[in-house]
């Protein structure tokens, strides 16, 4: 017999026993793990006989080599390695050998090889409804497709063709049954051969509501949905900022909160559970209380992975919004309606981030330079590019510096130098002929735990000093300092034109939490302390306020007895006095932004909320 070896040949030992020198019975052929593994299997011909195994494709007249197996072999696996074995004939036979001596051949078996199988590398469920699938054609030879949807009930099981047509890798599902297990199956065709399929279980939820609505009546908070789910037993309605929650049938579509909370916006939604099946929840809808309203959180960026000592975000007035991270290398991160872009530049310690009035990025970072001297660096970006100037190493004490620009541009800074006698001294340093000009700011103490800084757009700075910040030093453009003292400790300040500034801090505890206190400073005059509300171990406290003063906004990270422990909080000043709204505990980081039309923009960790632009009309 001519025959030529096709492919490799894998051995693999089961020993046996046996008598008689005559080829082996019961030679089978099934597939193996794969679609080019073949197992041979066969009964032992005699005690201590090896095995010759010949095979060929149909067709072919070309020499096989005599492939000997090892004396009580009864198994062996051949693989063959060419995409070409579709639909070919394999013929395969065996004889015994034993001390030098071959039996007669035995009657050879043949195997089809069909189409080789797709694998199915995608089934993911859209909870809205139904399920994508995407697979990858492997055959070289098929033109048919069919996908299948199997659905098992009582231990019957119903098969359903998908629509796809030939060529395509991808299906979506918009018929999948809610609340079930169907099971997905793909083959590939070349006349009447078909393939074993390519399978993939899923676990569907119930399809979640949408169209999620919340808005104000004189008995509450009314929140209305679209029911999807034909399955879903119970639908749960949760107050994403308070504890109210509203248990409901299947069938339901509103639910009144009766209690109105005493935050300007309350964030719900709805969950449909089904029994025997994960629950799925709707996206967040926001309801908006005066004085004002924010829309829901808009994920843009997940937070990074660290880590990272610093991090600061901003938004200038194009909506593109940054991101800064300091640490080993300093990277800043643009976002905008194009896309993410990325710079790397040199530094290590960020100590600020922010934008001039065209709304360039300006990044000011400290960078070590000899023993106990840092240089402070300043970072811009306009149409040209990036820039760099950086001053003389300067002492700076336990890096504590700090950063602002005014609307032209240019960079301002303030530190805490430290002297070979270890007495401190606060710095201010500004844009000079050949580097940065410091000089000393009188009349403050350079307590770095007091010290806050602040840059306004016409270039008035702002310093407070001070054991916990108890007075604050400003300047004007070109001017000296002046000093005068302040109602409380500081948290954080905004500062406006002419000298203008808003603060916000505390005087004190009342039982075990903060006072915090807002005012104002006009013409030099501040106003009368205004109460915001207690909080409990408030900290990264972030201040904005409209020019025209009406209405003011902080953020502030705040731990309270609420079981959800910490949490992001938005303070906002209206004619109607202070009121608060939590965000979501993932905003870290988050800070509020005044865009040109006088409309509040907080920055988070991946996320942004806007008020929304006012309707037309009169």
């Amino acid at each position: 017999m001519t025959l030529r070896p096709t492919a490799a040949l894998a051995l693999l030992a089961a020993v046996s026993a046996c008598g008689g020198l005559e080829p082996p019975d019961g030679l089978r052929v099934q597939e193996g793990s794969s679609f080019d593994d073949l197992v041979v299997a066969w009964s032992p011909a005699c005690s201590g006989c090896g095995y010759d195994l010949e095979y060929a494709y149909l067709g072919l007249s070309q020499q096989l080599t005599e492939a000997p197996l090892p004396a009580g072999t009864t198994t062996a696996g051949l693989r063959f390695t060419s995409r070409a074995t579709e639909l070919m004939t394999v013929e395969i036979r065996i004889r015994s050998a034993k001390g030098g001596r071959r039996s007669r051949w035995s009657q050879p078996v043949t195997y089809l090889h069909g189409v080789r199988p797709p694998s199915v590398d995608q089934a993911v469920v859209d909870e809205s409804g139904g399920v994508h699938l995407a697979w990858t054609n492997r055959s070289l030879v098929a033109d048919q497709l069919r996908v299948e949807r199997v659905e098992t009930v009582a231990g019957v099981e119903t098969v359903t063709e998908l629509p796809a047509a030939f060529g395509e890798l991808a299906v979506l599902d918009a018929a999948a049954p809610e609340a079930a297990q169907p099971l997905y199956r793909v083959r590939y065709g070349a006349g009447a051969t078909w393939s074993r399929p390519g399978e993939a279980a899923v676990a569907t939820p119930p399809w979640q509501p949408a169209g999620v609505t919340a808005a104000v009546t004189p008995a509450g908070v009314l929140v209305s949905w679209t029911r999807r789910s034909a399955k879903a037993g119970v639908q749960l309605v949760h107050c994403t900022a308070c504890s109210q929650q509203g248990q409901l049938d299947g069938a339901a579509t509103s639910w009144l909160d009766p209690v109105l909370p005493p935050w300007p916006c309350a964030t719900y939604q709805v969950e449909a559970i089904a029994a025997g099946s994960s629950a799925a929840t709707s996206p967040a809808s926001a309801v908006g209380l005066a004085p004002f309203r924010l829309s829901g959180a808009a994920a843009t960026l997940d937070a990074r992975a660290g880590p990272f000592p610093d991090a600061l975000r901003t938004r200038d007035a194009s909506g593109a919004w940054y991101e800064a991270y300091g640490g080993t290398l300093l990277t800043v991160v643009r976002h905008d309606a194009a896309g993410t872009t990325e710079q790397v530049l040199p530094g290590q310690w960020l100590i600020g981030l922010q934008q001039d009035a065209v709304g360039d990025p300006h990044v000011a970072v400290l960078e070590a330079a000899g023993p106990g001297t840092q240089v402070v660096a300043h970072h811009w970006h306009d149409a040209v590019g990036w820039h760099r100037e950086a001053s003389a190493p300067v002492p700076i004490y336990a890096s504590a510096a700090w950063f602002g620009v005014d609307g032209a541009g240019e960079p301002q800074f303030a530190y805490v130098a430290q002297d070979g006698s270890g007495s401190l001294q606060l710095l201010h340093g500004i844009r000079g002929a050949a580097g940065f000009d410091w000089s000393a700011v009188p009349g403050l103490q350079a307590n770095p735990s007091g010290v806050r800084f602040a840059v306004a757009a016409d270039g008035w700075a702002h310093l407070t000093g001070g054991s916990g910040g108890t007075a604050i030093a400003s300047r004007p453009p070109g001017g000296g300092w002046s000093v005068q003292p302040l109602p409380f400790q500081p948290f954080a300040m905004y500062p406006g034109t002419g000298g203008d500034l808003a603060i916000t801090g505390t005087d004190g505890m009342v039982g075990s939490d903060l006072h915090v206190l807002y005012a104002e400073r006009t013409g030099g005059v501040w106003t009368a302390a205004e109460t915001v509300g207690p909080w409990r171990n408030g900290s990264s406290v972030r201040l904005a306020r409209t020019p025209s003063g009406d209405r003011a906004f902080m953020v502030l990270d705040v731990t309270d007895a609420n079981p959800s422990g910490s949490r992001l909080d938005l303070f906002a000043r209206g004619p109607g006095g202070w009121v608060s709204m939590p965000l979501t505990p993932s905003a870290g980081g988050a800070a509020p932004y005044l865009g040109p039309d006088g409309r509040l923009v907080v920055v988070g960790t991946g996320s942004i909320w806007e008020e929304p632009v006012p309707p037309a009309g009169p």
